[in-house]
């Protein structure tokens, strides 16, 4: 997944769909599709990109704040993202976005917490006990009273299992527990990918080319579906007994966080791809977007085929080259071509 790297949200039109992926040697590098409609992409260090071209400001401050990251993940580069959206040098409406998004997030969070301890209070002696609703004044101390019981069983420090009660939240957040279970960001992405791939597979299409791009989009968005659906069940499958989740983690941090954000790395990328296609409002700009589409279509991370339950329905189609070169579409400018990507930038936060 690493390899693959993870899509940036910058409005520079050569930068768009741009990768970043963090190389033990060498550092931060970005692959960026190539603008011509050519095979391949361009990789070049993170602090090279102003060879390629000029980023605006807010995709150099941006840059800026990814070079300060330890580590390369969705969730890292969306939290870079959102705080340099809020900075406002995208304009007002993105600022507005994220600073809205970073709310939302915080109430996910807060809600996603309260859930994690619930089920550890009620799960710490090995059955569920009552449903009873918990008078607020009591949680806090039964929560940290539920640390304790775990700590003492596995032999570790109740500060570490505060942690691993922390770094539960923030994965789980995205994928919705509870009644967030519709609403949370990586289910509601997934109805809009299941409405983007019917909507580009009944596009009226007049020339073998575009028949082979609805295909290509189609087909990965149907593959990338069935593993978001399989990954976003056993993560939620997984958090349904609290103690024995935070056990595995205690036991393999890395492996255990891995494994419950593989949904994260699977929708990277479509959310930018539906706001892409919401802005076409009839059939002959859908079939004018085919191009830019099939240029950052999301690959999948090649261990996608070994996960368990996930399938693939066979081999997916081969990748194409756009028509023209469609960052700078003929009806833009370069100013328009900005504009136009702030607009799904405060779309995407």
């Amino acid at each position: 997944m690493q390899e693959r790297g993870v899509c940036l949200p910058l409005t520079t039109p050569m930068l768009i769909a741009a990768r970043v992926r963090l190389l033990d040697r060498d550092g931060l590098e970005l692959v960026v599709p190539k603008a011509s409609g050519g095979r391949g992409n361009y990789v070049v260090p993170w602090r090279n990109v102003t060879d390629l071209c000029q980023p605006g400001v807010h995709d150099t401050r941006l840059l800026q704040r990814i070079g300060t990251l330890g580590v390369i993940t969705p969730a890292t580069v969306r939290e870079a993202g959102l705080l340099t959206e809020a900075e406002g040098f995208a304009g007002r409406r993105v600022r507005a976005a994220a600073r809205a998004t970073m709310e939302a997030d915080q109430k996910a969070r807060a809600a996603t917490h309260y859930h994690v301890l619930l089920g550890l209070i009620r799960q710490i002696d090995g059955a569920p006990s009552a449903r009873a609703p918990i008078p607020p004044a009591q949680f806090a101390p039964l929560a940290r009273r539920a640390m304790g019981l775990l700590a003492s069983r596995l032999g570790r420090e109740s500060d570490r299992v505060a942690e691993g009660v922390a770094t539960m939240t923030a994965v789980l957040s995205p994928l919705g527990l509870g009644d967030r279970v519709a609403t949370a960001r990586i289910p509601a992405l997934l109805v809009r990918m299941q409405a983007l791939r019917q909507s580009v597979a009944s596009l009226p299409t007049e020339t073998p080319w575009e028949a082979a791009a609805v295909h290509l989009i189609t087909r990965t968005a149907e593959v990338t579906l069935s593993g978001l659906t399989s990954t976003v069940a056993e993560a939620r499958g997984r958090a349904e007994h609290i103690p024995d989740l935070l056990t595995a983690w205690l036991a393999d941090p890395a492996g255990i966080t891995t494994w419950m954000t593989r949904s994260e790395w699977l929708a990277d990328g479509w959310n930018w791809l539906c706001n892409l296609w919401s802005l076409a409002d009839d059939a002959s700009a859908q079939r004018r977007l085919l191009d830019e589409m099939v240029l950052i279509l999301p690959t999948l991370p090649k261990e996608v085929a070994a996960w368990v339950g996930f399938s693939n329905g066979g081999p997916l189609p081969v990748r194409i080259t756009p028509r023209a070169a469609p960052v700078y579409r003929e009806s833009l400018n370069i100013v328009d071509a900005i504009m136009r990507n702030e607009t799904l930038l405060a779309l995407s936060a």
